[in-house]
């Protein structure tokens, strides 16, 4: 976005009044140090909040203050200059930064070596002259970057062709195995989850909510509603429910946190938006009719975005209503995916510690000790605990192979829910949660 609008800035340019151009300028300026007040970690990005720097650089160039001192002095200009060579640079440190888990001071370090790599760039780099004169077939075979994109494609073709690293790493089948199931529960593996990120395009009613999992013969009297942290727990109530000859209902879409409002923590451009509104309305009509209900979602992003009050007010009407309400904790959150750190281990044959891997939970554990204390205000509201759900290094054990619950940081894959199940099924408060749970 930010590129398309510097073009139609130099494409277009406006002539303007010297002082119309003086206060464009500044009223540029105030939106883009605007936008450090308004954005923040938990800001959607890319959203509608990135037309304030973009709007702010698009206004400082029609203004073509010539003769500024903030545009005008020699650092601006040699960043300016600089700035594209400095905008590709940053990625691959930043992806390092977070690939290892650096801790926030290599940040700083990160944007020094962006601008010093951005300048040597632009210098040693950008400034070569290349053949420009193409008149005959045989000038393109003489054009140096046109050799540099054949061998870049033909070493990623060669890698593509040969799996890479499934090629180059065998592992045993036991691993394998273990690999099929480290993935997110979906309708295309078996599961409930309608995921709009995941190549589903139908926005639909009964498609959306006509979903059972558990003894499917059976008939349902549970539903589990809530957004992609319900549906990670798909596979952990499909393997309860079995054990318990019983079936439950599914209605888990991505975003669509437990509410009875057009509240949305996702972009609302996004077709789950409309998925979420029409499961809203199921629930909102068909609550009364469930005798348990289970609600999950990514209960930080509710916090952070000031919506946690629809939740709490889904809980308050479900109980009024009289049925058995369940609200699952959400999982431990990481900075960065302790999945990267396994399949590492196992590649390079070294001891897999999830202790290395950051955390990222102040405002996860702030929701789920918030929700703890509204269940306690029902008789029949029950929360379902961290310690019930997963371990205490949130890793299980598969014939002495440690692996993480989770799949990208957050949520828990296919097989760690599996395993969260064994593990609340062993615990003591298992028959005690269970009890409440009316299956007829």
């Amino acid at each position: 976005m930010g590129n398309d609008a510097g073009g139609v800035a130099y494409l277009y340019p406006f002539a303007l009044q010297e002082k119309i151009k003086k206060s464009l300028e500044w009223l540029g300026i105030t939106l883009i140090i605007g936008s450090y007040i308004l954005i923040s970690k938990n800001s959607p990005w890319p959203g509608y909040l990135a037309i304030f720097p973009v709007l702010g650089a698009f206004l400082i160039i029609q203004a073509q203050q010539n003769d500024s001192f903030i545009t005008s002095n020699i650092v601006s200009q040699k960043i300016g200059a600089w700035s594209y060579s400095i905008y590709l640079w940053h990625w691959p440190l930043v992806v390092g930064i977070y690939y290892f888990s650096l801790s926030d001071a290599y940040i700083y370090l990160g944007i020094t070596l962006s601008v010093l790599l951005g300048y040597i760039s632009n210098r040693y780099i950008e400034k070569i002259k290349f053949r420009n004169e193409f008149s005959r077939l045989f000038h393109y075979l003489k054009c140096k970057p046109l050799h540099l994109v054949l061998l870049v494609g033909l070493l990623g073709s060669y890698v593509f062709i040969s799996k890479g690293v499934d090629n180059r790493f065998n592992l045993t089948s036991e691993l394998k195995e273990i690999n099929k199931e480290l993935l997110m529960p979906l309708r295309t593996n078996g599961y409930c989850f309608y995921s709009f990120n995941d190549g589903q395009t139908v926005i639909d009613k009964n498609i959306g909510s006509n979903c059972y999992l558990g003894s499917k013969g059976k008939t349902s009297s549970t539903l589990l509603f809530g957004d992609s942290f319900a549906g990670h727990n798909e596979p952990f109530f499909d393997e309860v429910f079995k054990s318990n000859n019983a079936s439950f209902q599914s209605i888990v879409t991505n975003w669509c946190t437990p509410s009875l409002t057009a509240n949305f923590t996702g972009p609302k451009t996004n077709l789950a938006y409309k998925q979420c509104l029409i499961n809203r309305a199921y629930l909102k009509e068909n609550m009364h009719k469930y005798k348990n209900l289970i609600f999950a979602g990514h209960w930080s992003s509710m916090f952070n975005q000031g919506q946690f009050k629809d939740v709490e007010l889904v809980i308050d009407k479900s109980a009024k209503m009289g049925a058995n309400v369940f609200i699952m904790a959400a999982p431990y959150r990481y900075k960065k995916n302790p999945l990267q750190d396994f399949y590492r281990s196992i590649y390079f044959n070294h001891p897999f510690d999830i202790k290395n891997t950051y955390g990222n939970d102040t405002s996860v554990k702030k929701a789920n000790i918030r929700l703890k204390k509204l269940a306690f205000k029902y008789e029949n509201v029950y929360f379902i605990e961290r310690n019930l759900l997963y371990t205490e290094n949130n890793t299980f054990k598969i014939n002495g192979i440690n692996v993480p619950y989770s799949l990208d940081g957050e949520h828990i894959s296919i097989l760690g829910s599996k395993y969260s199940a064994k593990h609340f099924m062993s615990q003591g408060a298992y028959t005690e949660i269970i009890k409440h749970f009316n299956f007829n």
